[in-house]
C-alpha cells in the first residue's frame, strides 16, 4: 500500500512552492542547498523587503507562494476613506444612551430617581451588578423587564454619567439626517442649546471615514521583491481579514475573494482569465485554500466545493464537509485521488469524482491534514483529538495513535517516520508507527501558523504577537533549538520556501531571507537564544 499511495504533487518545479503548505502540501520543501547550522544574532540575512503591504486587520492573514520565479500574495485590503458628510445614526444615538422606545413616563421618574440617588453613587464597581439586578428585580413587572430591561439596566449603571433625557431627545431631532458638511452639523450643534459635554459625545459618535475594502492579488520578483504587478477587484470586511493563500499551476493563478468570487488569472500576466461566483461562499470569511487535481479545484468554502479548472464550472459541491477555515488535501490510492479535509469537528475523506463522503474520522480546529504513504496525521484542538495518526485506506481508515497535544490550526508534518508538530503546547516529535512521543519542548508558543521542512531543518513562526522563526532539527534524537529571530512575522502566517529562501509576509510588507549555509558564512554566527 505504502509505494502506491502518496500527497499529490501539483508537478511543478522543484523549487517552487506553489500552493498552501508547499508542492505536495505536506509543509515539506522536496529540495534544499546546505542551511546555515545557525544564525547571526540578528536573524538570517535579509535579501529584499517588498513594498507596504498590510496584514491584519486591514491585509488579512494570507500567505505567500512562490512558481517560476515570482512570489504571489493574495490581500484583503482595508482602506479609510475620510467622508465629507456626517450623520448620527441610531446606532451612534444608542451608544449615547438613547433608545426608540421610552419607559411610560412614571416608571421613568422611578429609574431616574434611582439613577442619581447617593446610594447609586456610593457604590463601588464590584457592587453595581448584584445592586442593578436587585433593583430590576424589585421594581420592574415582568413585562416591563422584557420591554424596557436592557434599556433601564444601561441607565444605571452609567449613573450620573449618563446623558439628560432631554438632551436625547433633541439629538433625536437629527437622527440618521445627513448634513452635507461638518459645518452644517456644527452649525446645528451650536444652537441646540445642548450642554458642550454632549455635544462633544455626540460629534464622537459620527463617522468622519469609512472603509473600503478591496482584493487585491500581487506578484513580485522573488529575486528582489519588486512588484511585477497588482490586480485589484471588490471586497468586503472580516475581523480578521480573509487568509485564503493563492495556488499557482498550469501557468495560472487561481484564489477566492471576499465576497465569494473566485478569480483565475495568468500568472505571468495577471491578465484574468476567469471569474466566477461561488454561491455558498458569499458572506463567509474563507481562508481555505484551493487544491488542484484531476482537472479539478476543490476548496472549502462553507461547503467542500469543486470547480473545474479551465472555466470555474461547479462540478459539485458536499454539505456534510462544511466550514471555511481548512484547505483540502489531494490523497493518491493506487491510480486514483481523493480528497481529505479537516473542518471544526471531523476529517472527511470524499470522492472527487462526484463529491460523494466516503469515510470521516474525529478531527477539528483550523489545521490541514499531512500525509506520507498511507499515513495521516491530524493536529486538532480537543485534548480528546490531540495530535492523531490514521493507515489510510479508501474503505476504511485504521487509527494508529493519539498524543494530547492540541492547537487552533497549525499543521502537523511526517518526516523520515515521525510527526512533528510545533504549537502552543510546544514542539513534539512522535514516531509515526508507534505513536511513542520522543521528546516535547516549549519552542516559544506557535499557534495556528504551520511549520515547514527545509534542508532537514523546522522552521517554525512562534510567538505570535512578535513574529518570531526558530529553527530546530527535524530529528527524533532530541529538541535542538538552532537559530531563533525576531522577524515580525505577521499573525496566523506561513513562510514559503525556495531553492534556499524563505518568503515571509510581515505585519507590514512581504520579505524574502537567504537561509543557505553559503549566504551566512560570512557573517560571525551567534548561540541561538535558549528558552
Amino acid at each position: 500500500m505504502l509505494a502506491s499511495c502518496l500527497a499529490l504533487s501539483s508537478n511543478l518545479g522543484a523549487a517552487d512552492w506553489n500552493q498552501w503548505r508547499g508542492p505536495d502540501r505536506s509543509g515539506a520543501a522536496p529540495s534544499s542547498p546546505p542551511l546555515a547550522q545557525s544564525w547571526p544574532k540578528a536573524g538570517p540575512r535579509k535579501v529584499w523587503q517588498s513594498e507596504a503591504i498590510p496584514s491584519g486587520n486591514v491585509g488579512g492573514l494570507g500567505s505567500p507562494v512562490v512558481a517560476g520565479g515570482k512570489v504571489y500574495l493574495y490581500v484583503n485590503w482595508k482602506y479609510v476613506d475620510p467622508i465629507a458628510t456626517r450623520t448620527l445614526s441610531d446606532g451612534g444615538l444608542k451608544q449615547l444612551g438613547w433608545t426608540p422606545q421610552k419607559p411610560p413616563a412614571d416608571l421613568l421618574a422611578v429609574v431616574e430617581e434611582a439613577r442619581l440617588s447617593e446610594e447609586r453613587q456610593k457604590l463601588i464597581r464590584k457592587d453595581l451588578d448584584p445592586w442593578v439586578k436587585k433593583w430590576l428585580a424589585e421594581k420592574l413587572s415582568e413585562e416591563q423587564r422584557k420591554k424596557f430591561g436592557g434599556w433601564i439596566n444601561d441607565r444605571l449603571r452609567r449613573g450620573k454619567a449618563a446623558i439628560a433625557i432631554e438632551a436625547l431627545d433633541k439629538l433625536a431631532e437629527i437622527r440618521n439626517k445627513e448634513f452635507p458638511t461638518k459645518q452644517e452639523l456644527g452649525e446645528w450643534l451650536q444652537e441646540s442649546g445642548l450642554p458642550v459635554e454632549v455635544k462633544r459625545a455626540a460629534v464622537g459618535q459620527i463617522p468622519t471615514t469609512k472603509d473600503r475594502h478591496t482584493d487585491v492579488i500581487f506578484c513580485l520578483d522573488a529575486a528582489d521583491g519588486t512588484r511585477l504587478w497588482r490586480q485589484e477587484y471588490p471586497g468586503r470586511g472580516f475581523d480578521p481579514g480573509t487568509s485564503t493563500t493563492p495556488l499557482v499551476a498550469g501557468g495560472r493563478l487561481y484564489v477566492i475573494g471576499s465576497l465569494g468570487a473566485v478569480y483565475c488569472l495568468d500568472a505571468g500576466s495577471g491578465e484574468l482569465a476567469w471569474q466566477k461566483p461561488l454561491p455558498a461562499a458569499r458572506g463567509q470569511r474563507v481562508s481555505s485554500s484551493f487544491a488542484i487535481a484531476d482537472g479539478l479545484l476543490v476548496i472549502l468554502a462553507n461547503h467542500l466545493t469543486a470547480m473545474d479548472v479551465a472555466a470555474g464550472e461547479v462540478r459539485w459541491t458536499q454539505p456534510k464537509v462544511s466550514g471555511s477555515d481548512n484547505s483540502p488535501v489531494f490523497w493518491t490510492c493506487g491510480e486514483k485521488n481523493y480528497v481529505l479535509c479537516n473542518t471544526g469537528r471531523s476529517v472527511f475523506c470524499v470522492d472527487p469524482a462526484d463529491g460523494k463522503v466516503l469515510w470521516n474520522v474525529p478531527g477539528g480546529s483550523c489545521s490541514s491534514v499531512a500525509v506520507a504513504g498511507d499515513v495521516m496525521a491530524v493536529q486538532a484542538e480537543a485534548k480528546n483529538v490531540g495530535l492523531s495518526a490514521y493507515r489510510l485506506s479508501p474503505e476504511k481508515p485504521e487509527k494508529l495513535w493519539s498524543v494530547p497535544h492540541t492547537d487552533r490550526g497549525a499543521s502537523p508534518i511526517i518526516h523520515d517516520q515521525h510527526v512533528y508538530s510545533v504549537t502552543r503546547d510546544g514542539a513534539i516529535c512522535v514516531n509515526l508507527e508507534t505513536g511513542n512521543v520522543l521528546w516535547k519542548q516549549n519552542a516559544g508558543g506557535g499557534e495556528i501558523s504551520s511549520p515547514i521542512l527545509a534542508g532537514g531543518m523546522l522552521l517554525s513562526p512562534v510567538a505570535a504577537d512578535k513574529g518570531v522563526l526558530v529553527m530546530t532539527q527535524a530529528s527524533p534524537e532530541k529538541f535542538s533549538l538552532l537559530g531563533r529571530a525576531q522577524l515580525g512575522i505577521a499573525t496566523c502566517t506561513s513562510p514559503a520556501f525556495a531553492d534556499g529562501r524563505l518568503y515571509v509576509r510581515l505585519g507590514g510588507a512581504v520579505a524574502c531571507y537567504d537561509l543557505s549555509a553559503a549566504a551566512n558564512t560570512t557573517q560571525p554566527a551567534t548561540e541561538p537564544a535558549k528558552d
